[in-house]
């Protein structure tokens, strides 16, 4: 019932992303993945209109020692796409 899908994904979860986007369309019409392929600001971008009847999910992984940063700066733009 969402009005758009958002998958956010950064680092090794940008791949799970995209996955989850591909899945998604086949019962969506309007689903998005932010894989942070312009980095976190381009996802921020993205996500500036996002409002009610939006669903926003957020990949995080820890696999590899550079991911926390990633992970941080996906929970960060998934908080502030809910605050919205």
């Amino acid at each position: 019932a969402a009005r758009r899908v958002f998958v956010l994904g950064a680092g090794t979860s940008a791949f799970l992303a995209g996955l989850m986007e591909h899945g998604l369309m086949a019962y969506h019409d309007n689903v998005q993945s932010l894989a942070f392929i312009g980095g976190p600001s381009h996802a921020a971008r993205r996500l500036f209109n996002c409002g009610k009847g939006d669903l926003v999910i957020g990949i995080a992984s820890r696999v590899m020692s550079t991911t926390p940063s990633n992970s941080r700066a996906v929970r960060q733009l998934a908080a502030h796409a809910c605050s919205r």
